[in-house]
C-alpha cells in the first residue's frame, strides 16, 4: 500500500505540472484503481477521483480508444460501492 501511495503522489505532482500532458492523468487513473482495490476505506474517493479524471479526458477527445471502457466501468464500480 505505501508503494501505491507514492506512485500516487508522484502522478499527482506531475499531472499537477502538465494537466495536459494525457499520458500522467491516465496513470493517475490507474493509481487511483489499485488503491481502491487494496484499501476498502477508501475505495470510493479513489473511484470517483479515477471516473472524474476519465470524464475529462473523454469529453476532451484525449481519452485513448483503447481506454473507451474506462468511464463506464468507473461508473459501475463507484455505483456499486455506494449501494
Amino acid at each position: 500500500m505505501a508503494a501505491y501511495r507514492a506512485g500516487l503522489e508522484i502522478r499527482e505532482t506531475l499531472a499537477r505540472r502538465d494537466p495536459g500532458n494525457t499520458q500522467w492523468q491516465r496513470d493517475l487513473i490507474v493509481s487511483c484503481v489499485k488503491i481502491s482495490a487494496t484499501d476498502p476505506s477508501e475505495a470510493t474517493a479513489c473511484l470517483k477521483k479515477a471516473l472524474e479524471i476519465a470524464h475529462t479526458l473523454e469529453a476532451s477527445g484525449r481519452l485513448a480508444p483503447v481506454d473507451a471502457w474506462m468511464p463506464a466501468e468507473r461508473s459501475r464500480r463507484v455505483s456499486l460501492l455506494e449501494k
